[in-house]
Formats: structure tokens, sequence, C-alpha cells
């Protein structure tokens, strides 16, 4: 490896899966079975290192971009993480004084007002088969929840203590639903369901789904065929209906899931305008979920 190759730096691409979430990037490595959520600073580092443009310029592309000062130091505090989790292609030349700079520090160097530029990379839980199945309540994050207040919004968006809308589905209307508890993990395989009457729903393959052929607990999503029925919300009647299953796509994409936890007496919600089932209160939390975004050092 010669120096200009470590002072132009290259990230790993080809042989990972890629998957955008608005302002952040997970990145899914499939031989380590390990996935890393990269905020919008650190997506961009590893965006704009190509083995052909140099940290100066990858400074200027990020403060042109996040449209704040953006000095050299964030892009090689980036580098170095990157590479320490294995997400570069090659070993980048780091400054001496660079080495030991940590989050804080580099905050403090900055100030507060450029603290945004910080970037951050939170490696996330991916379960093994057996622990996957011990998940309920796991949606995409960019799936539309409803609120009792009638508003749609991205699951990544709810918020602990946050009233939900859930659902009896023995008399066909909406309920309120408290969340107690949310966590993030990672999925190798989706199931995609799509209803007759339009609603469509991505989760993980353990995700249960409320239909009127099975228990008040719901049943998985994998085990889904066109055809079958499930509970359907209504926006404008706010009724609970039953509809025919038009589509069940299984998808093999490695994506980010989320689960609730929510204290009502259905314990369920209403996910892609599909009535789910959730973590009842009483079922434990997974030991190996990571801590939600911790500010690292």
């Amino acid at each position: 490896m010669n120096r200009k190759n470590q002072t132009l730096p290259m990230a790993r691409k080809g042989d990972l899966v890629v998957t955008n979430l608005q302002d952040e990037v997970v990145l899914y490595d499939p031989q380590r079975k390990k996935a890393f959520c990269l905020n919008h600073t650190a997506a961009l580092v590893w965006k704009y290192s190509d083995g052909e443009t140099t940290v100066g310029k990858i400074a200027e592309l990020l403060q042109k971009e996040l449209k704040t000062p953006v000095e050299e130091s964030v892009v090689w505090y980036a580098l170095r993480e990157l590479e320490k989790d294995g997400l570069l292609a090659e070993s980048a030349l780091l400054p001496v004084q660079v080495a030991g700079l940590t989050r804080r520090d580099l905050i403090k160097t900055l100030g507060k007002g450029a603290a945004v530029a910080v970037p951050l990379i939170i490696l996330m839980a991916v379960p093994s088969a057996a622990q996957a199945k011990s998940f309920t309540g796991c949606v995409i994050h960019s799936t539309p929840i409803l609120t009792v207040e009638g508003l749609t919004i991205s699951a990544r968006d709810v918020v602990v203590g946050q009233m939900l809308l859930g659902a009896n589905t023995r008399e066909g209307r909406a309920v309120p639903a408290r969340v107690r508890a949310i966590g993030n993990y990672h999925a190798e395989t989706l199931y995609s369901l799509i209803a007759e009457s339009g609603e469509t729903l991505q989760c993980s393959p353990s995700h249960p789904v409320l239909s009127p052929d099975g228990s008040d607990q719901g049943k998985f999503a994998e085990s889904f065929k066109v055809g079958d029925s499930l509970f359907v919300f209504d926006q404008e009647t706010r009724r609970v209906a039953a509809s025919r299953l038009a589509s069940v796509e299984q998808i093999r994409i490695a994506q980010p899931v989320i689960w609730f936890a929510m204290d009502s007496a259905e314990h369920n919600f209403i996910s892609g305008g599909i009535v789910s089932h959730n973590r009842d209160k009483n079922f434990p939390e997974p030991e190996f979920l990571p801590p939600d975004f911790p500010d690292q050092e």
C-alpha cells in the first residue's frame, strides 16, 4: 500500500448492502453479519471516500452539503471510525493529533454550533434466526403509523409515551394505545403484505399481524398467503374491517426494523393501515439489543 492511497481514502462499497434512511445510511456486512447505522456526516464521508478525493476536498463537499463550517479533523475522525468498524477498503494514514481524538473532544474543538457535523456510527444488533423469532412489532422505519390525533407519522419518529391508535377487532373500532418502549434491530429478510383494499405493510418474518382466522396474538407475517384475511383500518370511517390479502412477497434485503411495546388492553397498533400485534407489556425485551444511538466517546 502506498502513501498516495492512504491519503486518498477509499470506502468499502461493492460488498456491502446499503439502505438509505432520510439523513442516515445503514451498511450491512453479510460476511461478518454486522450492521452499522451512519449519521448524515459519517454517511457523506463514506460516500465521498472513492479513492480519488482528498480529505480536504471531502471537507469542502461536507461544508457545502451540511451548510456549516467543516474542518478536516471531522473527516479524519469519521475515517478513523469507519476504519475501526471495517468499512474502509484500505487503511487511512491518520494524523497523530486525530489518533486519540474522542467525539467529545471534537465537539469541544468545533464548538456547539458545529456539533451537527460530528460523525456517529452505531453498531446495530443482528439477531440469529432463533432470536429473531422472539421479536414482535418489527416494522421498517418508514412505516406509516397512526396517532390518536389522526396524524400519520413514520415509525422512526414515534417516541415513548406517545398515544397511537390500536384496534378493538371484536367491535371493529379504534382504541388508544400508549407506547411503553421502543427498540431496533436488523432483519436480513422482510415480508411485504398488501391488502385488497390497498394497505401495505413491510415487516420482519416474525411480525404478528391480526387475522379473523387467528388468535388475539396474531400470526407471523411469513405464515400469510394470498387470500388470507387480516384487519385493516379505514381512516375516513375510523373503523376496523376484515380484508383479503392481494399480495405477499418475501424481500431478500437487509433492513433495520423497529418494535413497539404498548400499554393497552388490546396490545396492538395500526401500521401501514394494517392491524399488528406488538410486544406484550409483560414480555421482556431481548438483552442483546443495543441502546438507541448513545453518545459514544
